[in-house]
């Protein structure tokens, strides 16, 4: 395998983490390490594996050492997954979130305050 198509491959994942996932970073290595928490395991695993490739293929002799077959596996199982999300309901389902939290509080804090006002035999 040749350094073309491995760093054609790292690039397109790279370009799917910033579309997708709003992960910027200067290398693939980078975006997988930011994206820890928006990955499963799996994924960021063959990330990580298209960047050590990436590595390796800039070397001539090192190059040799590639796995064509994980590396194309690799670069499938992470385009698979990248562009299975949809960066609309991401946005959608962090606000529904915060608002979630927001509206738990307020209920806690309401609650609370009843429960002294009866305390204290105000009601």
């Amino acid at each position: 395998m040749t350094m073309v198509p491995v760093q054609q491959m790292a690039e397109e994942i790279s370009g799917l983490f910033s579309e997708k996932l709003a992960i910027r970073g200067r290398t693939l290595a980078a975006q997988a390490r930011k994206s820890r928490r928006f990955l499963p395991k799996a994924v960021r695993a063959d990330a990580a594996f298209l960047s050590e490739s990436v590595k390796l293929a800039e070397h001539p002799k090192l190059a040799r050492r590639i796995d064509p077959a994980r590396a194309q596996a690799a670069y499938e199982n992470c385009k698979r997954h990248l562009q299975a999300v949809d960066p609309a309901e991401r946005r959608k389902a962090m606000w529904l979130g915060i608002l979630t939290s927001v509206a738990w509080a307020i209920f806690v804090v309401i609650v609370l305050f009843v429960v002294v006002l009866v305390w204290r035999g105000f009601v």
